[in-house]
């Protein structure tokens, strides 16, 4: 049997965490954070498989949570979560590993999409 893959949920707004809850519980088993340093302490205690991360934290950033996760987790697969349209950001987020981001609004097929292409690029 396979095992269950964690996936932790970093945003602050509890509607989108909430969702994003609601609608993945019964493939993952869901991990949140509504800020950045909390975040990086779920990276280390729960070891998470995937991560969707928002780029506007309260405190620490999405981009410097996102430079901190290569370091302690090279192979962790982050996707981005963002509502700006800033293309710098975006692109930042990308060269620093993060594997795609997701634009809100977004579908939840979408973001289903997203989850299990970075989980087989991956092969976890």
């Amino acid at each position: 049997m396979k095992r269950r893959l964690t996936l932790l949920i970093v945003d602050d707004e509890t509607r989108i965490s909430d969702l994003l809850t609601e609608w993945l519980e019964s493939t993952y088993t869901i991990v949140t954070a509504a800020d950045g340093e909390t975040a990086l302490a779920r990276v280390g205690r729960d070891t998470p498989d995937l991560m969707l991360l928002d780029i506007n934290l309260p405190g620490v950033s999405g981009l410097e949570v996102l430079k901190r996760v290569r370091e302690l987790r090279p192979d962790l697969p982050v996707i981005m979560i963002t509502a700006t349209t800033a293309h710098f950001e975006i692109t930042a987020a990308l060269m620093r590993g993060a594997f795609g981001y997701l634009p809100k609004p977004f579908t939840l097929a979408y973001v289903e999409h997203m989850l299990a292409a970075a989980t087989e690029q991956r092969s976890l």
